[in-house]
């Protein structure tokens, strides 16, 4: 591995699944301008040398990617097992395979660009500025490397109650840059930074066109403890499916994900919502 190796911030092996027709094409809303284009899963969602440590560790530069890999193709084989058991109209979750999807989700959520522009944030909000982008990376490198943060967020996850949705409307589920969002006890407002241990909080994740992952705050939910490992009993209808790519547009730092490229729901709500367009907007209250 090189540290020029162009390394992505969310798997490969995640967008092949809401790439759509036999190319494997996903189609891609650019929110900063409204562009909507195609392209291949390996080429979009990655950056240069995103995860390499040689200015924090130089010893083990490329241990942070090679972790995420090895991660990634445990959740791979688990997500692909999912999807025959889905297919089935049946879903089995071991305490194993929660302990590692809880690992991603953490990880997930903590490691896109998208973070680092909230860590920034907070950093000058609360201490100062970071005098350079390579601060910035370096603190989220830390972050992810060394703290035991994402490991706490993890083991809280597992205690969530987990549903899957089961989208048969004809609106499919949209996917982004940043595709773990947490949302709040009401249902009502998305939330910025890892707020998983707030009371209430749902953590959603679109695992493909069809079907979603709903992790949900144990305390706040405890009506639905009984359906927790299971496929979800409501229907879903369109109008509940906008309402969660709502989340993927407006929280994303600047693409979208689908099989199709009808966006026209996500320019709208942009053109409502214009402040979520800018890149470099204000994250936190």
């Amino acid at each position: 591995m090189t540290a020029s190796q162009l390394q992505h911030y969310v798997p490969r092996f995640y967008l092949e699944a809401f790439a759509g027709g036999r190319d494997g094409i996903l189609y891609v809303y650019d929110k900063s301008s409204g562009r909507i284009f195609s392209c291949s899963p390996p080429k979009i969602a990655a950056e240069k040398s995103f995860y390499n440590l040689a200015r924090i560790d130089e010893e083990h530069a490329d241990a942070l990617e090679s972790a995420l890999s090895s991660l990634e193709s445990e959740v791979a084989n688990i997500f692909r097992c999912w999807h025959r058991q889905l297919g089935q109209n049946q879903l089995i979750i071991p305490p194993e395979n929660r302990a590692i999807i809880s690992q991603y989700l953490s990880l997930q959520m903590m490691r896109t660009p998208e973070q680092r522009k909230i860590l920034r944030e907070f950093h000058r909000k609360t201490t100062g500025p970071l005098p350079s982008g390579d601060e910035v990376a370096d603190l989220h490198l830390h972050l992810l490397w060394n703290s035991k943060l994402v490991q706490k967020i993890a083991d809280h996850l597992t205690t969530f109650v987990w549903v899957v949705t089961v989208n048969h409307s004809d609106v499919p589920y949209w996917t982004s840059d940043h595709p773990v969002l947490v949302k709040d006890r009401q249902s009502k407002h998305w939330l910025s930074g890892p707020r998983v241990f707030d009371l209430g909080v749902q953590v959603i994740f679109p695992v493909s066109p069809g079907h979603m992952l709903c992790c949900m705050e144990p305390e706040g939910w405890a009506s639905t403890k009984r359906f927790d490992g299971s496929i979800s009993p409501v229907a879903i209808t369109d109008y509940m499916v906008q309402h969660e790519n709502s989340g993927q547009v407006g929280m994303s730092t600047r693409w979208v994900f689908s099989p199709d490229r009808d966006f026209s729901f996500a320019t709208e709500f942009c053109r409502q919502n214009p402040w979520i367009t800018d890149p470099d907007r204000e994250r936190l209250e």
